[in-house]
């Protein structure tokens, strides 16, 4: 195995653990290792707290150009793009530059199925992984999903079950790495749910972000699988996603499709109640616990990927059974005594996804939606047009607080000038309670945005945290978020009142 560099400088700390065990690895490997990162310590205690006694040292609050000469290695955050100047600096002085992604997939030797997209990574990762461990026992379930695989990567057996997450950011990583004559192994398996645009900010334009998470068909056989959701991206992606299955694979796995009725060509569809493959049922759609139709997407989609790598259905069913919704993913955090449901959904960091929140609530009852944060420049006209026929009503914070709740209110006005406003065609008319113009309401605080939305909100209703955009703007990450969000909830329900 090739010595540790001597010196390695982690550039970008953050707080999701991939830095950290980074960090971790080379210090325990022998390596003089500095870690920098712009923010100061005191918003990365737990960060910091988890290289204690390491020797590790750090540069916090600020970079210096000089650590990044004077080392053998960067290991750069997935956040931090590769064309930052302090990046091309390095490079050009001869200094190598790579990622945990990287350094992971080159020391692992098992094979690995990949999953990606814009929403519901996380969901299908960990419904694939349990899948297949209903099936095999033991799986290693790691990348975006926030368990880093490096420590523990070059002890993997060859014939465990792997199963990685793969954000837009850390494939286009690796399509540079391998452009570079990086040899990264390629998944045996590749699962893509949908896809909307994201990131632009990051990537550029739409084409750029897509074409990021394609590349990861880059290397794959024709002995290896590719699932999508029906849904993925739209007809122009799909029909990309198709001319490269044809190119590069043969013709297995395919698209899953949920809706009654699918040709009979779709590789997953609904029938008769349950999630049919090829003929076998895999599972009752009633037995999945997470709402929304999106998560019956994902979860079909899973069952596919499991099929192919091996699982039976009867164990694909069993985990369809026990499988309960992901930490701020359409999590019920509380209800009160009034019937009233608080729903953290603070990972639904686009407008596609708040829209699919709201659409998984709004058949059962008026939707009261926390809207709001710092943008990442997708188009809001369907998140607005959504919402102002479907939900009860929109409380707006943060940076884009303010032009959301115009852009709302004025679809509102539209709606009502062509007869569509709540009690008349729309969708949601038919729910008790919504008979009258939902309200649009602007708030300074996040607290007061909860305060707000509880008491919009009508016995038997939900509260729910889909923001649409990232929390960058208010808190630390979705997490913080979706857990002020949990905690103000918790409190209100108990009654009580919460500390900010």
């Amino acid at each position: 195995m090739t010595p540790a560099p001597a010196r390695v400088l982690v550039f970008g700390l953050g707080t999701f653990g991939g830095q950290i065990a980074v960090a971790r690895f080379f210090a325990r490997a022998g390596s003089r290792v500095t870690v920098t990162d712009k923010k100061p310590r005191e918003k990365l205690q737990e960060s910091v707290a988890g290289l204690e006694g390491l020797g590790v040292r750090f540069v916090l609050g600020e970079h210096r150009e000089q650590d990044f000469l004077e080392t053998d290695l960067v290991v750069r955050s997935p956040a931090v793009p590769p064309t930052h100047e302090l990046v091309l600096k390095a490079r050009a002085a001869g200094v190598r530059v790579t990622t945990e992604i990287e350094l992971t997939l080159s020391r692992l030797r098992a094979p690995y199925a990949a999953v990606t997209g814009t929403k519901g990574k996380s969901t299908t990762t960990a419904l694939l992984g349990a899948m297949l461990r209903e099936q095999f026992g033991r799986v290693r379930i790691g990348g975006n999903i926030g368990r880093p695989l490096l420590e523990e990567a070059a002890e993997i057996g060859p014939d465990e079950k792997v199963v990685v997450e793969l954000s837009s950011f850390m494939a286009e990583d690796l399509a540079l790495a391998r452009a570079a004559g990086e040899r990264l192994p390629a998944p045996v398996l590749l699962a893509i749910t949908s896809l909307a645009p994201e990131h632009l900010d990051r990537h550029g334009s739409k084409e750029a972000y897509y074409a990021a998470k394609l590349s990861l068909l880059d290397g794959m056989l024709r002995e290896d699988a590719l699932v999508y959701t029906a849904s993925v991206g739209g007809d122009d992606l799909t029909r990309e996603i198709e001319k490269r299955d044809r190119e590069r694979l043969p013709a297995r796995g395919g698209p899953v499709c949920i809706r009654p009725g699918a040709s009979l060509s779709t590789c997953a569809r609904l029938v008769d109640g349950k999630i049919v493959q090829g003929g076998t049922p895999l599972f009752p759609a009633c037995d999945l616990a997470l709402a929304g139709e999106h998560n019956l997407e994902n979860a079909a989609l899973a069952a596919v990927a499991a099929r192919l790598l091996g699982a039976g259905p009867e164990a694909i069913a069993r985990a369809v059974r026990s499988f309960r919704a992901l930490p701020h993913r359409l999590e019920t955090v509380a209800t009160d005594r009034e019937g009233r449901v608080f729903v953290n959904d603070s990972i639904a960091t686009t407008p596609e996804a708040a829209v699919s929140g709201l659409r998984a609530f709004a058949p059962r009852g008026p939707v009261v939606l926390l809207l709001g944060g710092r943008s990442k420049g997708a188009d809001l006209a369907f998140l607005e047009q959504e919402v102002a026929t479907n939900a009860h009503a929109a409380v707006c914070l943060g940076e884009t607080g303010s032009a959301l709740a115009e852009g709302i209110a004025r679809r509102v006005r539209a709606c009502q000038e062509e007869g569509r406003a709540f009690g008349c065609k729309c969708r949601a008319s038919s729910i008790p309670g919504s008979g009258h113009d939902p309200r649009v309401v602007l708030a300074p605080r996040f607290e007061d945005a909860f305060a707000i939305a509880r008491e919009l909100c009508p016995p038997g209703g939900v509260v729910l945290l889909s923001p649409a955009f990232s929390s960058y703007d208010m808190f630390r990450n979705f997490e913080e978020r979706g857990e002020s969000f949990a905690r103000l909830a918790r409190a209100a329900c108990q009654g009580e009142s919460a500390s900010p």
